[in-house]
C-alpha cells in the first residue's frame, strides 16, 4: 500500500503549533496503519470458487415489474398492526409464488406495513446463521402451539413437503431439505431432543400429529428462508428480496416494538413490493453467498441490467458462488475492511458519548477520518469504477467520520475548514452513486444532502475561495457552489417530507378502527 500525503494538508498549512503538526503526522501514520491492519485481516482466503450444486433453481430478479394475473392468498394469520394498500398473492414467479403486490399506484414514503415480530431471536443466534437452536426457541415460546400452526403456511409449506408432486418448485424444496439433512446429519440426537420436547409440551401439528424429523428440518428451512435480522414475522416475511428493493424495512427500537415498511420509489399497481434481506450494500458475490447461507435461495450468477455497471471491477464482473467467497477478491477485501472500520467507528462514537473531553479519543476520531478517506481513495483505485456500489459504503463511512470529528469542541478553525472541504468532496460523489443505486427519493439521500448543504453553507461564509480549489465537475464559481447548497437543502426538505414520522398515529387509528 502506497503512503499518501496527509489529507489534512490538502488545503494549505495549519495555523497550529509545531506540536500540533507532529500530532497530525502521528495521526496520519496511525490512519495508514489502521487501513493496513484491516486489509491484512482480509487476505487469508484461499481464493477457491465453486460452481452451484446441481438442481439449484436460480431465483429471478425481483425488480419492479407488474404481474399480469393475480391469485390472492389469505393465510389464517392475525392481522398486523397496520396493513397498507397492498395484497398478498400466490401467483409470483419467485418466493414460493407468494408475496405482496401494490393494490394501486404508490408514491415514495408510503407506509405499507407495521408489524411486531412473533418471535425475537435468542442471543446465541443474533447475527449468525439460524440453526436448530432457533427451532427449539420457537417450541419454548409461550405461544408455541399457535406459532407451529402459523408456520405451516411459511414457504415451504408443510403440505408442500408432505405431498410433493414432483414439479420444479417441489424439486427445489426437496433439494433444500436434503441439504439441511446433510448439514445436520451429526445432530440426530439434537433433533430427537426437539421432538421429545414438543411431545412433552403437547405441541402438535395442525392435523394433530406429532412433530417428526421432517417437520423439524422443514421448520429450520422455513426460518432460513423467512427469518430476518430483527426476528420472525408473518407479513414482513411475505415481502420478497430484491437487490434493488422498492421498499425499506426500519428495525424496531426501544421506543417502537414493531417493524415499519415504507416504499422508496414510485410503485405501480400490481407491482411486487420488495425489501433487501441483507443489512448492508455488498457486491453480487457476497449477496449470492450470504443469501444462500442465511436464506437458502440462489440469486444466480447473472446480475440485473440495472446493476451490471455498478458491479464491474476493471470492466469485468467478478465470479460468484453459493458455496464460497473469494476472500482475496477486491470486493471481499473492501467489504471486510469497511466492516472493520465501521465497527471501530461505532466503538469510538460510543466512547466519545461517555467521555467527550478526552483529547486522545478525539485524536482517534481524526485518525479514523483520515483512514476512511484513504480507504475511499484505494477502493476507487482498485475497483476502477467511479460508480461501483461498494463506494456507497466507503464514502458513507468517511462522511460519518467527518460528522464525528466536527463535534470536537477543541477543533481548530483551520482544521475544521479543511474537514468541511473534504466532507464536500465526499458527499458530492456519494449522492451520485446513492441516487444511481436507490433512486432519487430514497430516505438515505436526505441525510447526505443535508450534510453537503450544511458544509457548503459554512465554507461559503468562512472562506468561499476555498471552494474553488475543490474543482468539482461543473462548479467553476462561488455562485455555482451557492446554487448547489440551495439545491441540496431543498432536496433534503423534499425527501424528508416523503417520510413523515406518522407511524404511531397511523397505528393508533388502525387499532382503534
Amino acid at each position: 500500500m502506497e503512503e499518501e500525503d496527509d489529507p489534512f494538508g490538502m488545503f494549505g498549512e495549519d495555523d497550529s503549533s509545531r506540536d500540533s503538526d507532529m500530532a497530525e503526522n502521528e495521526r496520519s501514520r496511525i490512519s495508514r496503519s489502521m487501513v493496513e491492519t484491516a486489509n491484512q485481516k482480509t487476505r487469508n482466503g484461499n481464493g477457491i470458487l465453486s460452481t452451484p450444486s446441481k438442481g439449484v433453481v436460480s431465483v429471478a430478479d425481483t425488480s419492479s415489474r407488474s404481474i399480469s394475473s393475480v391469485c390472492e392468498w389469505s393465510p389464517p394469520w392475525p392481522k398486523p398492526v397496520y396493513l397498507g394498500p397492498m395484497k398478498l398473492v400466490k401467483s409470483l414467479p419467485y418466493g414460493g409464488g407468494r408475496g405482496y403486490i401494490a393494490e394501486r399506484d404508490l408514491e415514495p414514503g408510503t407506509l405499507v406495513l407495521l408489524e411486531e415480530p412473533i418471535v425475537a431471536w435468542p442471543t446465541e443466534q443474533l447475527g449468525r446463521k439460524l440453526t436448530l437452536i432457533s427451532v427449539l426457541h420457537i417450541l419454548r415460546h409461550s405461544n408455541a402451539q399457535a406459532l407451529i400452526h402459523q408456520l405451516e403456511h411459511y414457504h415451504p409449506t408443510k403440505r408442500a413437503v408432505d405431498e410433493g408432486n414432483g414439479d420444479s418448485d417441489h424439486i427445489q424444496v426437496a433439494n433444500m431439505m436434503a441439504v439441511l439433512r446433510q448439514d445436520n446429519s451429526e445432530k440426530e440426537n439434537e433433533i430427537l431432543e426437539i421432538i421429545q420436547y414438543a411431545s412433552l409440551k403437547g405441541i402438535l401439528n395442525r392435523d394433530r400429529s406429532d412433530l417428526s424429523c421432517t417437520d423439524v428440518i422443514r421448520l429450520l428451512l422455513c426460518l432460513r428462508y423467512n427469518g430476518l435480522e430483527s426476528g420472525l414475522y408473518l407479513h414482513v416475511a411475505m415481502l420478497n428480496h430484491a437487490d434493488q428493493p422498492n421498499c425499506v424495512k426500519f428495525l424496531p427500537t426501544p421506543e417502537k416494538k414493531y417493524s415499519e415498511v415504507r416504499t422508496t420509489r414510485v410503485i405501480r399497481a400490481r407491482e411486487p413490493l420488495t425489501i433487501s434481506y441483507l443489512p448492508s450494500i455488498v457486491s453480487h458475490a457476497s449477496r449470492r453467498f450470504h443469501l444462500w447461507e442465511q436464506h437458502r435461495f440462489d440469486i444466480g450468477a447473472n446480475v440485473s441490467p440495472q446493476l451490471y455497471e455498478m458491479e464491474l471491477v476493471g470492466f469485468q464482473l467478478p465470479l460468484s458462488s453459493i458455496k464460497e467467497l473469494d476472500d482475496d477478491a477486491v470486493t471481499s477485501r473492501i467489504e471486510r475492511t469497511v466492516a472493520e472500520m465501521v465497527e471501530l467507528y461505532t466503538e469510538t462514537s460510543e466512547q466519545i458519548k461517555g467521555n467527550p473531553n478526552n483529547s486522545e479519543l478525539w485524536d482517534s476520531c481524526k485518525a479514523l477520518e483520515q483512514s476512511s478517506l484513504q480507504l475511499c481513495s484505494e477502493a476507487l483505485d482498485q475497483l476502477q469504477n467511479n460508480h461501483h456500489l461498494l463506494l456507497i459504503a466507503c464514502l458513507q463511512l468517511h462522511l460519518d467520520s467527518c460528522d464525528l470529528v466536527q463535534r470536537d469542541p477543541c477543533l481548530p478553525s483551520s482544521q475544521r475548514l479543511s474537514l468541511l472541504c473534504r466532507l464536500i468532496l465526499t458527499a458530492h460523489p456519494l449522492l451520485a452513486v446513492q441516487e444511481r443505486f436507490h433512486g432519487p427519493d430514497h430516505f438515505e439521500l436526505a441525510s447526505t444532502h443535508l450534510d453537503l448543504a450544511q458544509a457548503l453553507e459554512e465554507v461559503l461564509s468562512l472562506s468561499p475561495k476555498q471552494l474553488l480549489l475543490l474543482q468539482l465537475d461543473g462548479l467553476s464559481s462561488v455562485g455555482a457552489y451557492a446554487a448547489l447548497e440551495y439545491k441540496s437543502r431543498k432536496e433534503f426538505e423534499r425527501i424528508k417530507s416523503l417520510y413523515p414520522h406518522d407511524a404511531e398515529k397511523i397505528a393508533g387509528h388502525s387499532q382503534n378502527g
